[in-house]
């Protein structure tokens, strides 16, 4: 409880104090400063539904209801709705996202709301173990049976005391850690969850040049004819 108390301070917080600028200076404020808190604003709501989600997703797992509807779908669609679903946050910190320049066309066997959620997951933890004005790479490598998706962050990479035990609920950082940098592990369980529940795999590796390789991969039903 301690955890995830802390997991909602944070959004809540920074959607407190947009509003009360709002309510307070609203004759006196530019329409560039209303632009950023409103973008502010924004964000705030993008981490508290993700939280929730991820909350939901957990509840589910626990109790053994957990269920994925995967169907035919574009990988093209689930990697458009990640790329504009990012975009606030990408813009808080100043980071660039590079996807592919072509979108795959072909298909996969997926949940789409749940496979856009798992990705979101992935790069939000890039987001906040990237440095300010840094770089995010998501590629995607097509294989026999599957598409592999790898998500490169230019952070610190995985400490060692933390392999192990990644992809686990409420991992618990050391008494030296900042509670925030780490989070409570609901996301990347809740990755594991939807991935594997669809029939693919998760992993990660961290890169000789820095930063941490997180990568998924989704089966392919058949490739869309021209």
């Amino acid at each position: 409880m301690a955890n995830i108390t802390h997991e909602f301070r944070t959004p809540l917080s920074a959607l407190a104090a947009s509003v009360e600028l709002l309510v307070n200076e609203l004759p006196d404020l530019s329409k560039e400063e209303m632009g950023g808190l409103l973008e502010a604003l924004n964000i705030g709501i993008i981490d508290l539904q993700s939280l929730i989600d991820n909350l939901i997703e957990a509840a589910s797992i626990e109790a053994g209801r957990f269920k994925v509807n995967p169907k035919a779908i574009p990988l093209s669609a689930i990697l458009d709705d990640v790329h504009n679903t990012m975009q606030p946050l990408l813009r808080k910190k100043s980071l660039s996202l590079q996807m592919p320049k072509s979108r795959p066309a072909f298909l996969v066997r997926a949940d789409h709301r749940r496979s856009v959620q798992a990705l979101i997951n992935l790069l939000s933890n890039a987001v906040k173990h990237s440095p300010e004005g840094g770089s995010i790479v998501l590629r995607t490598l097509l294989m026999e049976e599957s598409v592999l998706l790898e998500i490169q962050d230019e952070g610190q990479g995985v400490q060692p005391e933390f392999e192990d035990r990644l992809f686990k609920r409420f991992t618990s950082p050391g008494p030296t850690q900042d509670l925030s940098a780490v989070g409570m592990g609901l996301g990347l369980s809740v990755v594991k969850a939807v991935i594997q529940a669809q029939g693919g795999k998760v992993g990660f590796r961290n890169h000789e040049s820095g930063g941490a390789i997180f990568w998924v991969t989704i089966p392919i039903l058949e490739e869309e004819q021209a």
